[in-house]
């Protein structure tokens, strides 16, 4: 079985399970050991619902939970995330069993399996994970160089392959925690690219992709990691928002008037001229880029 990890609380529930949906049924041959690390605001009710929806799908891959209570309390908020960001870097320790573990944000739907990139060769590497797309001009770029680090090996922290066993060996875990006290823009992710700097391996952009460059091309059968880091396609419209919503409507969860009150909004006419203006923004980065 592939381990891979989640992190949630109560408000991401529902994203979670889908998420998990969309892996098992993009997976052909693979079974998963499913681990969800929750917040304290996670239900009994939460958990059940989680359990019914990888019991219904697969027999074979099994769920469990981690609770992780006030770890931590004192790490910094930005931009509304919530503390369950840093549970991801307690993981070889949380999991000890497991030399090597993957693990996934829950804004993300699987076209694919993860079998291939699960027996990547790490080697001595910290992580594995994908370059991190549009961070290539702007405040953004600005701000990795102020950090001390490349742009070009700069990893998104949505999907990463986790060496366990390595980072358990150099014991990370009081540098994680030392540093999620600070005050970094982009929260742990800016702390796994600090503290794993060049002990990072690069893998495919298909393993963590954002929708605004998806370009699907005409008789393509290429298939991505889609992930919704933006604006989430459960609360408005972004790119490629109907592939997380066709497997929103096979999920547990779904709920009809959901469906058709966010379905409203996106197609109003409001939001028809924010796209527009987005997309004229877009293509703009991308000429002058």
């Amino acid at each position: 079985m592939i381990p891979i990890v989640f992190s949630t609380d109560h408000n991401y529930v529902m994203p979670t399970g889908v998420t998990i949906l969309s892996l098992l049924k993009s997976s052909l041959t693979e079974q998963y050991r499913i681990y969800v690390i929750i917040a304290p605001d996670v239900t009994e009710e939460d958990k059940n619902l989680l359990r019914e929806q990888v019991h219904i799908y697969s027999s074979e891959s099994s769920i469990d939970f981690i609770e992780i209570g006030n770890e931590f309390e004192s790490g910094f908020e930005i931009r509304g995330i919530s503390m369950a960001c840093y549970y991801r870097l307690l993981i070889p320790w949380l999991l000890p069993l497991y030399d090597k573990v993957i693990y996934s944000d829950v804004d993300i739907i699987y076209q694919f399996g993860l079998g291939e990139v699960f027996a990547t060769d790490l080697q001595n590497n910290y992580f594995a994970g994908v370059n991190t797309s549009g961070f290539t001009s702007g405040s953004a770029v600005s701000h990795i160089k102020r950090l001390g680090l490349n742009c070009n090996t700069y990893i998104n922290s949505g999907f990463l392959l986790i060496n366990s066993l390595l980072q358990r060996q150099d014991n990370l875990q009081e540098k994680f925690k030392q540093l999620a006290r600070k005050k970094f823009f982009f929260q742990d992710q800016d702390i796994i690219n600090i503290v794993a700097k060049n002990r990072i391996a690069l893998i495919d952009e298909m393993y963590n992709m954002s929708p605004s460059f998806i370009h699907p091309e005409p008789h393509s059968n290429k298939k991505y990691t889609i992930h919704y880091s933006g604006i989430k396609p459960w609360n408005g419209f972004t790119f490629c928002w109907i592939e997380w919503w066709e497997i929103y409507k096979a999920s547990i969860f779904y709920d009809e008037s959901r469906y058709f009150e966010t379905s409203a909004k996106i197609l109003s006419r409001k939001e028809f001229f924010k796209r527009f203006q987005r997309s004229i923004v877009y293509n703009l980065q991308k000429i002058f880029r």
